[in-house]
Formats: C-alpha cells, sequence, structure tokens
C-alpha cells in the first residue's frame, strides 16, 4: 500500500482527505484508504496538479484584482503581475506590469511610487525646459527692441541736431573732410538766419556779433562753391571758394554779387574746428 502526501506544502495525508488540512490544496480522489496501521516500506506517492482554493482570502469588494504568481524567465524565480496598473503606465503589457525578481518584502506599492517618481520628474524637467525657452525668447525679443529704440534715438538725435548748433566736426579724423564741413555749415547757418551759430565757428571773428548780423541783413540767399582745399603748413587748411550773393538793397531792389577767395580752418586743442581767417573779394 502507498503512502500520500501532499503535492503543495508535503503534508502526509490520511486516507479519505479531500484537502490538504495544511494549505487547503484540493486531493483527487484517487487515493485510497489506508489498510493497515503502517507500510513504513511502501512507495510515496504525492498528489497530483492542485488547484489552490486560498480558503483565507478575505472577502472581496469592489472586484479587487488578485496576485498571481508566474515562473520567471529563468524558472527558479517568480514575478508579479497587475492588470489593474497595466493601464496606467505607457507600455506595459495587456497581462499587467511585470516585477521581475520577487524576493519577501517587495511590494506592488514600491514599484507604483517609483514609478510615479518617475513620471513627476519628467514633468518637472519638461516644465524647466518650457520655461527656459520662455525665458530665452523674452531675452531676445528685449534686445530687439533696445537695438530699435537706438536706432530711432540716434535718427530722432540727428534731426533735431540740423542746423541747431555747431557742427560735430570731431567725427571724421580726415582734416580736409573736416574744413570742407565747417564752411558749409557756416553758409547754411547764415542762409537759415542762424547768426549765432554761424558766428561761433570763428575762433575770434573781428567783428561783434551784432555787427556780424548785421552785415547779412540785406542778404537773401548765398550760394557757395567749394572749388578745392589745402593743406598749410602750420596745420590750417585752405578752402577756395565762390559765393554768388543774392542780396535786397534799399531803393535799388534785389541783384546778385559774387564773392571769390578762401577761408583758414584749423583744428583746436579740444578737438573742434574753427575759422581762423578768411579772405573775399
Amino acid at each position: 500500500m502507498s503512502m500520500a502526501f501532499c503535492g503543495q506544502c508535503g503534508y502526509h495525508l490520511t486516507a479519505g482527505l479531500s484537502s490538504c488540512p495544511r494549505c487547503g490544496a484540493a486531493v483527487e480522489a484517487e487515493i485510497g484508504p489506508i489498510e493497515g496501521a503502517s507500510h513504513a516500506d511502501d512507495q510515496t506517492i504525492a498528489s497530483r496538479a492542485f488547484v489552490a482554493r486560498n480558503p483565507v482570502e478575505p472577502a472581496a469588494s469592489n472586484n479587487p484584482q488578485r496576485l498571481v504568481l508566474r515562473p520567471g524567465p529563468d524558472g527558479g524565480s517568480f514575478r508579479e503581475t497587475y492588470p489593474s496598473m497595466a493601464s496606467q503606465f505607457p507600455g506595459a503589457s495587456q497581462s499587467g506590469i511585470p516585477l521581475q525578481g520577487y524576493s519577501h518584502g517587495y511590494t506592488a506599492q514600491a514599484d507604483f511610487q517609483q514609478r510615479m517618481q518617475q513620471a513627476q520628474y519628467q514633468q518637472e524637467l519638461t516644465a524647466q525646459n518650457t520655461r527656459g525657452r520662455n525665458t530665452g525668447l523674452v531675452l531676445i525679443l528685449v534686445g530687439l527692441l533696445f537695438i530699435l529704440s537706438t536706432v530711432v534715438l540716434f535718427i530722432i538725435h540727428n534731426a533735431s541736431n540740423t542746423h541747431s548748433g555747431p557742427p560735430d566736426i570731431t567725427a571724421t579724423p580726415d582734416s580736409i573732410t573736416q574744413a570742407r564741413m565747417v564752411i558749409q555749415r557756416y553758409y547754411d547757418d547764415v542762409n537759415n538766419q542762424n547768426y549765432d551759430d554761424a558766428y561761433s565757428l570763428w575762433l575770434k571773428n573781428p567783428q561783434s556779433k551784432q555787427d556780424f548780423q548785421d552785415g547779412y541783413k540785406h542778404t537773401k540767399h548765398d550760394t557757395l562753391t567749394i572749388h578745392g582745399t589745402n593743406k598749410e603748413a602750420d596745420s590750417t587748411v585752405r578752402v577756395t571758394v565762390t559765393v554768388n550773393a543774392t542780396e535786397q538793397q534799399p531803393g535799388v531792389g534785389i541783384t546778385n554779387k559774387t564773392y571769390s577767395g578762401y577761408y583758414l580752418v584749423k583744428q583746436q586743442p579740444d578737438g573742434s574746428w574753427k575759422i581762423v581767417d578768411a579772405q573775399l573779394q
């Protein structure tokens, strides 16, 4: 006569049992009664395939998901799957999220928390990248506005300075160009009746400011023609000119007169350029 043991936990089964008293596994009916008091030399027979009934399973509420143990890839370990969590993470299999290397104390909650932390980190990283891009765009916009405002102010400044004071004749290092600019500016101020500005272009005008202004009271317009410029040995620049003056003389009417001669222009210690002498006939 053979002896029977539980195929689940190895417990020695007695005749007439339908389930293992230790683990609750089902015992097939083929195990018959054991005759006699003892059969120590009989062949040992393990119970065949069983179905775990889990008799201590608590009452279910709202259809909770069961823990299913499946053989691992190496056949010696187990992994857990939780079908209810499969839809929460992209890339999970339909049967659930595998938790390989099952061991005592390792729970699905820890894995879930880890995945949630990873998702939160990705969200924070994305938010930081977005903030960085927005900051970069704002800085670029501010830079463009600054450049645009600088260009506008430069244009306005140049427009407002037209015939409003002595020219900035130190902008160009070429002395020939500087000298021509001074004489051209001088006659522009006279034609616009900016006599104070024209007078300030002289280093030492032999006339007073009032006499200088009275000398142009009959002048309607002066047309300037610059014929040439030459550097002199004393660092002055000779500007040869012809001036066609349109005048209105009392009792005579409008007349035209032509004056020919030159102006001497020299750079001053402060960098400005002034008329130091003139000869017109």
